[in-house]
């Protein structure tokens, strides 16, 4: 699917969206969570759907407290 192959590339975007992650301040995901999906999916421990969900809950809490959502 053509979203595997987006979310591979753009793992330095998703890298930093680990780093600062709006998610795991309000409590939703565990600390770390976001950066432990971004490395099981470059491993093959889950696929793209999975990976996808975690990171449009990180960047729709970014974009409903009016962050940019990739920033």
């Amino acid at each position: 699917p053509p979203e595997k192959r987006w979310l591979a590339e753009a793992t330095p975007v998703w890298r930093r969206l680990a780093s600062n992650s709006s998610a795991e301040a309000a409590d939703l995901l565990a600390p770390g969570a976001i950066l432990e999906a971004v490395q099981a999916f470059a491993a093959g421990r889950i696929g793209s759907s999975m990976l996808w969900r975690v990171l449009n809950l990180e960047m729709w809490l970014r974009g409903s407290a009016g962050r940019e959502p990739l920033a």
